[in-house]
């Protein structure tokens, strides 16, 4: 992990906090019917508690917690290689069961509630999914009797992760003209498979050959029926939370006037060489000039070729 990544994960996110968690009790009294329950019995049950919820609900100002959210496939990360590409195929659609980002204008507005963001900022940003702007915070949820554990939650996690730092990374640069650096963009996730909760973070890195590494690192792990532990999550993810909606955001809507900046330069760019191109070959027109019309049965050739058979009949009767 790179040093700053490791002392913003040490300082900030590990900080310790006074107060300790109330639904730690609430989490561990539920997760004991939470393992008899399908999947989305258990996540109907536990994820207001382990994760967060929004302020229209009573929760946290500025966030939105969006269910099974489609993210850009645009922002995947490439296939090692082309024999990899072949072998294996492309990587499926990034889709975490919960993602936490923050809460669109419009949304808010319908619910009564404070926006990060106004309408103009959210046009000059491209979007990583229409519903959520910004997530920094994806889930992938699991059940201990199901066909799939922790291990395809963190191959999950993983695909969901790097999409999120892709995008993050292409935001800073173009607002930033410069290579962004890694507290700029870096991603958590979480899985749980109703028994254990995983707290990852997600960060990548370039390569000397101009390639990409992407790397994802456990940060917590606890028992959610250990009160004790689960305090010490719940710290972690409202730090996480806490950072997210005061410097994280700050740094976002910094971004976004250069950025908007950029965007009107390359345009007048694009309009200023389209223009060069039509000075320099400019569209013919047609002039204008006599216009016929079209021959009609009473009117079969020119006038011109009329008159000729016409007076070829008067010679022939003189």
């Amino acid at each position: 992990m790179p040093d700053d990544l490791n002392n913003h994960i040490v300082h900030t996110i590990n900080n310790a906090r006074e107060q300790t968690s109330p639904t730690a009790k609430t989490i561990a009294r539920k997760q004991r019917r939470a393992v008899f329950l399908d999947e989305q019995g258990g996540i109907d049950l536990l994820k207001s508690d382990v994760l967060f919820m929004e302020e229209a609900e009573g929760g946290e100002p500025l966030i939105s917690v969006k269910p099974r959210v489609n993210l850009s496939k645009a922002y995947l990360p490439p296939p090692l290689s082309e024999l990899v590409a072949e072998e294996y195929g492309l990587l499926s659609q990034p889709r975490p069961d919960h993602a936490i980002g923050y809460v669109p204008f419009s949304e808010a507005k319908v619910a009564g509630v404070q926006a990060p963001f106004e309408p103009a900022e959210e046009l000059v940003f491209s979007s990583l999914c229409t519903q959520l702007p910004f997530p920094f915070l994806t889930v992938q949820w699991k059940i201990q009797k199901g066909s799939q554990g922790h291990y395809h939650a963190r191959l999950q996690g993983a695909r969901d992760g790097a999409t999120v730092v892709n995008y993050l990374h292409q935001f800073y640069t173009k607002a930033e003209n410069r290579e962004p650096s890694v507290i700029a963009t870096y991603h958590f996730s979480a899985t749980c498979d109703m028994e254990i909760l995983q707290i990852y973070v997600h960060w990548r890195e370039a390569n000397s050959d101009s390639s990409v590494s992407y790397f994802m690192k456990p940060i917590a792990q606890t028992f959610l029926r250990k009160t004790s532990e689960m305090e010490e999550a719940r710290k972690v993810l409202r730090n996480i939370l806490e950072y997210s909606v005061k410097d994280r955001l700050q740094n976002i809507r910094q971004a976004i006037p250069p950025l908007k900046s950029r965007k009107l330069e390359q345009r007048h760019c694009v309009s200023a060489a389209s223009e060069s191109v039509t000075q320099a070959h400019p569209i013919p027109t047609i002039g204008a000039g006599p216009v016929f019309p079209p021959p009609t049965p009473s009117s079969k050739g020119s006038p011109s070729a009329h008159a000729q058979k016409k007076r070829k009949r008067n010679n022939a009767t003189d």
